[in-house]
């Protein structure tokens, strides 16, 4: 199982990070992650909780700097993750870039997946989500990772949707990461179409 059919927290993310596919050439495993997100919800829980945050790459990035690290060296770098597979994706070992040119514009967009330590898991609900810096030491990887990770959340950077019953949301999965707050009871229903 993981934290998507439970109501505890989810770490910010983009759909697809681990749908997998074997280059054919190199033999290497690579993201193939879908280009759009349709959300409709069926029903919203009306407890506490439960937004969708959307961070967008367009107002993360401008926000780099000496506190930071520079979009240069950011494009520069690569980040590796490993996840446990379940039933619908993990299992492969992941070297990623952390900038990427949007498939259809070009521009540069950042793609990482929140570092999710044992720490946050529901036990037997969810399994963690190591994420490092490619030749980085442990250290500077997670000091990075955390200060890239405050900027998912930055008020300037996130949009915070609280879901009603009928909402549809259109979202462009190369350019933006989301995530969900925890919820503390009660029904909620997504659907979710990927569009490539």
């Amino acid at each position: 199982m993981n934290n998507v059919l439970t109501r505890e927290a989810m770490p910010f993310h983009y759909d697809g990070v681990f749908k997998m596919v074997q280059n054919e050439k190199t033999g290497e495993w690579i993201s193939t992650p879908p280009l759009f997100q349709m959300f409709r919800n069926r029903a919203a829980s009306q407890s506490e909780g439960g937004l969708t945050l959307f961070a967008s790459s367009r107002n993360l990035l401008p926000l780099l700097g000496p506190d930071t690290i520079s979009l240069e060296e950011l494009r520069s770098l690569k980040w590796k993750t490993f996840t446990e597979a379940n039933d619908a994706f993990g299992g492969h070992d992941l070297h990623l870039p952390l900038i990427v040119a949007h498939p259809e514009t070009g521009a540069d967009t950042f793609r990482i997946h929140e570092p999710w330590p044992e720490s946050k898991c529901i036990a037997g609900s969810s399994k963690p989500t190591i994420v490092q810096v490619v030749g980085w030491s442990e250290a500077e990887s997670d000091a990075l990772c955390e200060k890239l990770t405050a900027l998912l959340y930055d008020h300037r950077v996130v949009y915070r949707h609280q879901w009603k019953a009928g909402d549809f949301v259109f979202n462009d999965n190369a350019t933006t990461h989301h995530t969900r707050t925890a919820f503390t009871e009660g029904h909620r229903e997504h659907w979710r179409v990927h569009v490539n």
